[in-house]
């Protein structure tokens, strides 16, 4: 009777296999191709009033220098763009401010030298509020700043005398 309950103990426990495959993508951030002029770029998880600098790879046909305009977003700065190696995309480095929680969508354009072709980037990421926990970070993400808490209970009035 004691070996029957035992061997229900050893089958009715969950084991979860995972191979070196799994888990490994989402770790990284992910870049879905919606058409020729449009990739949608997925970071996953930020918290609120971070700035983050990210780091990618994307596949296009713009050629070798590619540009964009830093002004077209407040909360997201192209700081570089390098060809791959393989000469078929570019490395795209910029800086990203998670200005709200909830769901960001934000946009960049790039274009060739000759602004005869481009390509928008959709950077979308949840961002998680005040004492909502902390994400895990994605391959590429780097937290370089955080902005000052406007709740907080420090106060620079000395108060009555």
């Amino acid at each position: 009777m004691a070996d029957a309950r035992k061997n229900n103990a050893e089958e009715s426990h969950v084991h979860f296999m995972q191979s070196d495959s799994e888990g490994s993508h989402e770790l990284d951030i992910i870049i879905e191709k919606k058409s020729d002029s449009v990739q949608e770029v997925h970071l996953g998880f930020l918290k609120l009033n971070h700035h983050y600098v990210i780091q990618f790879s994307i596949t296009d046909d713009l050629g070798e220098d590619i540009s964009a305009d830093p002004l077209q977003n407040l909360h997201c700065r192209v700081t570089s763009c390098v060809p791959t190696d393989d000469g078929e995309g570019h490395t795209i480095n910029l800086e990203f401010h998670a200005y709200k929680d909830k769901l960001v969508n934000e946009s960049l354009v790039l274009t060739n030298a000759d602004n005869s072709k481009s390509l928008t980037l959709k950077l979308m990421a949840r961002v998680l509020g005040k004492n909502k926990g902390t994400p895990m970070i994605r391959n590429g993400i780097k937290c370089v700043g955080i902005d000052a808490d406007e709740d907080s209970e420090q106060s620079d009035w000395a108060g009555f005398n």
